[in-house]
């Protein structure tokens, strides 16, 4: 199967065609990110739902039972400013499916008594991310990383509650407009038909020029520090330990240091804190990193995720920031560097086994504005990083003394050990 990318003024259409499948995978992505008030978070919790929640003649039942009938399904949400719309379908109905995705995006009712039931579903959801210790610990992570204005800072459950009650049916009708108004990435696997399909219902909605979204973005510099939320309810610390990556996904060293950090900590059990940190000591059962957050234009960050135990938590954490001290000081060893090139060489090798997958991958590559060429051009870098540009990027980026270390669980009778394990960690 190949990639294909049709890049307009008001849209991107990327597509696969899918001819033995059966089925047909879409996504629609919308950058509606501006000032990040908090008004605006409060909005990106509401308007996913809103969305399906009636449109036209349909109410919500009606709306979604005759997406149901279909066998079909229309997602909605909301990540870091970024709608996502995903449509699933048999590829025989997919064009009755785009007839009601027509109607939800240009006739949508935000209903009022609708908003009443809404209000109540996220209020309850934000009442149980206060006791979510994991999306806490990366949330505090990440509002120390970035200003108050970028799309990454979220305000608390608690302020967001408060501020639902002022979400009105106009706010997300100019919300909408705006969607409407803003560029679309749309990227598609199915037939040629179902391709084509979905291309004449944007080029429908979309005619004319986009509105350029001016979003406020704002990396901040930051010296090692401890941040804890105390959840007493818990049995486990959750971590989120990282550091800001000043550079976008095209610069030359994001490839050489997402090889790097996947030789420390990549998902499964090839990474060396996996092997120390887990299999060797016994102290969590798992604990990866990534690349999160990077685009084309905005600086993203290197995440290491894992939980410990209270009472092994400063073991824990000691052992993680050895084996990050290792890696940054001698960087991968010549027998890492080659069984780490056949690791990303064979998950390139599987994505021709997904369908699912190789839109995600598509679809990923879209949204950063690449083309078919440069999305191979990139690959091909992948494949021929050299060790050497690999153990220059750890070098430059994964300090250890300029980690963030974000805990939340059953904090307080760590915190002391934890601080004072910081105040040596950036002596030493």
């Amino acid at each position: 199967m190949h990639y294909h990318i049709d890049r307009q003024e008001a849209f991107s259409l990327g597509s696969i065609e899918a001819t033995d499948e059966g089925v047909v995978l879409a996504h629609l992505s919308v950058d509606t990110h501006t000032d990040n008030s908090v008004l605006e978070q409060a909005l990106h919790y509401m308007y996913p739902d809103a969305l399906l929640s009636g449109a036209g003649s349909y109410s919500r039942e009606k709306f979604l039972h005759e997406v149901n009938m279909l066998g079909a399904s229309i997602n909605t949400s909301i990540s870091n400013g970024i709608l996502q719309i995903t449509l699933r379908s048999t590829s025989v109905v997919f064009p009755k499916l785009l007839k009601l995705v027509e109607v939800m995006l240009t006739k949508p009712t935000f209903a009022t008594s609708e908003l009443a039931r809404i209000r109540t579903t996220t209020a309850n959801e934000l009442h149980i991310k206060q006791e979510n210790s994991s999306a806490l610990a990366h949330e505090a992570m990440r509002n120390a990383m970035y200003s108050t204005t970028d799309r990454r800072f979220s305000a608390s459950p608690q302020v967001l509650t408060s501020t639902l009650q002022k979400v009105t049916q106009k706010d997300l009708q100019r919300f909408h407009e705006s969607v409407l108004a803003a560029s679309w990435t749309c990227s598609i696997a199915g037939t040629k038909e179902n391709i084509s399909d979905l291309s004449k219902l944007v080029r429908k909605l979309k005619k004319g020029e986009a509105t350029l979204i001016t979003s406020a973005h704002k990396q901040k510099a930051t010296t090692n520090k401890v941040l804890l939320t105390n959840i007493p309810s818990r049995s486990n610390i959750d971590f989120s330990i990282g550091v800001p990556i000043p550079i976008t996904i095209h610069h030359p060293d994001y490839l050489p240091l997402m090889f790097g950090l996947g030789v420390l900590s990549i998902p499964g059990f090839a990474g060396r804190l996996m092997n120390t940190v887990r299999d060797k000591e016994g102290l969590t059962y798992g604990i990866y990193g990534y690349l999160e957050s990077f685009s084309g234009t905005e600086q993203g960050y290197a995440r290491i995720v894992t939980f410990f135990n209270p009472p092994q938590t400063i073991q824990g954490i000691t052992s993680t920031f050895r084996e990050i001290k290792k890696i940054y000081e001698s960087g991968i060893t010549a027998a890492e560097f080659d069984r780490f090139q056949t690791i990303f060489t064979t998950k390139q090798s599987l994505l021709q086994d997904s369908l699912l997958r190789q839109l995600a991958d598509l679809h990923s590559y879209n949204v950063h504005g690449f083309t078919v060429d440069e999305i191979a051009a990139h690959k091909a870098k992948l494949a021929n990083i050299t060790r050497k540009e690999v153990n220059d990027a750890i070098k430059k980026y994964l300090d250890p003394t300029r980690f963030i270390i974000s805990g939340a669980g059953p904090t307080k009778a760590s915190e002391k050990d934890l601080r004072k394990f910081v105040s040596t960690l950036t002596k030493g």
